[in-house]
């Protein structure tokens, strides 16, 4: 979750830019049970590209956020646009996170670095029938036309 974007419109994505991101108070419904919500910093920077830091204030604060308005720890991160060197890697884990995941399509295996776990990309274009597809198959290979995330 980009925690400085919550309930703001996804600007990103020009297919999606009228669509509200999710706010905190419905990720508070959200979590709990099956359902985890991880950090993603709070204004959504290439992490690789700014100082050290301003690339720990996203970081932290962005934990720090949903830690709070959550009541509970936030342990998993996502790199904005999958970037991330040796750098971005030691201030995520500096920070006390657990784990992180960047854009690598696939599967985990036990071997899989903890701060480079793979992901199945759901897009808010995906239809119903696809999404359904991805949580039984996994991932299905798409053109990236834009961005990384």
């Amino acid at each position: 979750m980009i925690t400085g974007g919550a309930g703001r419109h996804a600007a990103s994505d020009p297919a999606l830019v009228d669509r509200p991101l999710l706010g905190l108070d419905r990720v508070r419904e959200l979590v709990g049970g099956s359902i985890d919500v991880g950090a993603h910093t709070r204004s959504h920077p290439d992490l690789t590209a700014i100082d050290p830091p301003a690339a720990e204030a996203e970081v932290s604060g962005s934990k720090h956020d949903l830690e709070r308005a959550l009541g509970r720890p936030v342990g998993l991160f996502a790199y904005p646009q999958g970037a991330v060197d040796d750098r971005v890697r030691g201030i995520v884990a500096g920070a006390g996170f657990r784990a992180a995941c960047g854009v690598k399509p696939g599967h985990n295996k036990p071997a899989t670095d903890l701060f480079d776990l793979r992901r199945i990309e759901v897009r808010g274009t995906d239809s119903r029938l696809r999404f359904a597809a991805m949580v039984v198959v996994g991932e299905f290979r798409r053109r990236r036309s834009r961005g990384r995330d």
